[in-house]
């Protein structure tokens, strides 16, 4: 199942396309946060703090995007706020170690370029995508901004990223099933109704992760570079 046929299924049900704006917003927020705690004081330069920046942003644009659809009630980034319990954490976590092993190196540089590259060209495909629906909900606008930042992303990393030859169709193919098996966790994803999820009934696949978040070991993190944290947004 692709991305627009997924939020085909979900119709005009504002309850779910409020939390899946919200899982947007915290995927941009995991973006952020992986950029300022995987690279080292002499990489730190102001286009890296400007990504930072408009990470944190858009996670902000999208939270007032979902609280305003909610009417105030996806004030978290907990399970029961977000689509698909782990699902976003897992697809970022997996283009970030896939993109490492692929290009076999440590350099965390190396491997922040490649994962922006593949997840910024994701959200290119998405995001124009959603555009369209939240304009028919009534919501348009809120991800013009965001496109234009990621744009400017990619011709950054771009300009700076060198990938071995023959890397690229690994890389591509490693994103894509990333991608959908993170399509696959949420409502709708691999036969079960979007209205399931709203219900409170454990809908998932055996193979997606439990719903729950990272921040149940937020406080054990903060402190120390994780393994999730080692390389990019």
């Amino acid at each position: 199942m692709n991305f627009e046929t997924l939020i085909e299924s979900f119709g005009d049900d504002i309850r779910l396309h409020a939390r899946l704006v919200n899982t947007f917003s915290f995927m941009e927020y995991i973006g952020a946060r992986k950029i300022m705690k995987s690279q080292i004081e002499d990489r730190i330069s102001e286009s890296l703090l400007s990504h930072m920046a408009e990470e944190i942003r858009h996670a902000q644009v999208l939270k007032r995007l979902a609280l305003k659809m909610s009417g105030g009630e996806l004030g978290s980034y907990t399970s029961n706020h977000i689509l698909g319990g782990h699902a976003a954490h897992e697809y970022m976590q997996a283009v970030d170690r896939g993109a490492s092993d692929i290009l076999a190196t440590k350099d965390t540089w190396l491997a922040y370029t490649c994962a922006t590259w593949l997840i910024e060209e994701r959200a290119m495909r998405v995001y124009p995508s959603y555009e369209a629906t939240l304009e028919r909900l009534g919501f348009s606008g809120y991800l013009r901004g965001i496109l234009r930042d990621e744009e400017k992303h990619l011709a950054d990393v771009r300009r700076e990223m060198t990938l071995p030859a023959g890397s690229v169709t690994a890389l591509l193919a490693l994103e894509t099933s990333a991608f959908d098996r993170f399509l696959s966790c949420l409502p709708g994803g691999l036969g079960a109704k979007p209205s399931d999820e709203l219900s409170g009934a454990d809908v998932r696949p055996l193979a997606c992760p439990p719903q729950a978040t990272h921040f149940q070991t937020q406080k054990k993190q903060d402190n120390t570079q994780t393994k999730d944290d080692q390389t990019t947004p």
